[in-house]
C-alpha cells in the first residue's frame, strides 16, 4: 500500500471518518423487477411395456406423462434409430426392423418464454428397456 494511501486511511480512522467499502470490479446489471420465478421439477420418464403380438413389426406401449409435449422413441440395434411422436401417442408399431433390438422412450417437455423469446425442450431419462425380435421380417415379439 502506498504511503499516501496508508496516511489517508490512518487519518480517517483517527478522525472517525467512514471509509467506503471496497467495490467489486464487476457487477451484474440484470434486475428482476416483476414477474414470477417458477421452479420446474424434473420430467418423469414413461414406463414402457410390450403389447400384443404383431405382424410386420413390434407393437410397444408406454404410460402417458402429465405435461409432456411429446415422446422420443429409441429403437434398433443399440437404440440408434429415433422417432419423435406427439403427446397424444402412447403406442406404436415399429416397422422395417432388421431382426432384434431394444426399445426405450423418453418424455419431451417444451418450454417457451416471451421475454426474451425462446423455446427449449427438456428430455427425461430413458424408460425401462424392452427387447424385441422380428422373425423372417414378419412376426414381432417383445419382452421386458
Amino acid at each position: 500500500m502506498s504511503r499516501i494511501r496508508a496516511g489517508l486511511l490512518l487519518a480517517a480512522l483517527l478522525l472517525g471518518v467512514a471509509v467506503p467499502r471496497a467495490v467489486a470490479a464487476w457487477a451484474d446489471s440484470a434486475q428482476a423487477t416483476s414477474g414470477t420465478i417458477t421452479l420446474v421439477p424434473t420430467i418423469a420418464a414413461p414406463t414402457a411395456s410390450c403389447s400384443t403380438l404383431s405382424i410386420g413389426g413390434v407393437r410397444v406401449v408406454w404410460t402417458a406423462v402429465s405435461g409432456a409435449s411429446g415422446y422420443r422413441l429409441s429403437y434398433g440395434n443399440g437404440g440408434t434409430q429415433t422417432q419423435d411422436v406427439g403427446s397424444g401417442t402412447t403406442a406404436v408399431v415399429l416397422t422395417g426392423l432388421a431382426s432384434a433390438g431394444t426399445f426405450t422412450v423418453r418424455t419431451l417437455r417444451t418450454w417457451t418464454t416471451t421475454t426474451p423469446a425462446a423455446t427449449t425442450t427438456w428430455t427425461s431419462v430413458s424408460s425401462n428397456a424392452l427387447s424385441y425380435t422380428v422373425t423372417l421380417g414378419l412376426l414381432g415379439t417383445c419382452s421386458s
